[in-house]
């Protein structure tokens, strides 16, 4: 396969920013797209990292409390879907965690 175009490269990465917003890792993600590009597996991992300094960059814009607010609403969804599939370590697990990031913090201010 010959060179890519700066555009396809652009589209890539997009694409591998998504896949990496959608909570993929790194391996998984240059598995998927490797075989969804029919490219190997390190032009996958080139647009994964691109993608990563680009997610990275705009995190640090980010207030820190929206992020915290959007976190722990996607926790609170995996709690409610562990509960609902009788995954109770899942869920168990998805409390501890919401204590280490809200509550411990907070008692340590006092």
């Amino acid at each position: 396969m010959g060179q890519s175009t700066k555009a396809e490269r652009k589209r890539r990465q997009e694409e591998a920013l998504q896949v990496l917003s959608d909570g993929y890792g790194a391996t998984e993600a240059a598995t998927l797209l490797s075989q969804r590009w029919e490219t190997s597996r390190k032009t996958a991992l080139r647009a994964i990292h691109a993608a990563h300094l680009e997610l990275v960059s705009d995190l640090e814009e980010v207030d820190r409390h929206h992020l915290l607010a959007r976190l722990i609403n996607q926790l609170e969804q995996s709690i409610r879907g562990s509960m609902r599939t009788k995954n109770y370590g899942a869920a168990i697990s998805g409390i501890k965690l919401m204590n280490t990031m809200i509550i411990q913090p907070s008692m340590r201010r006092k």
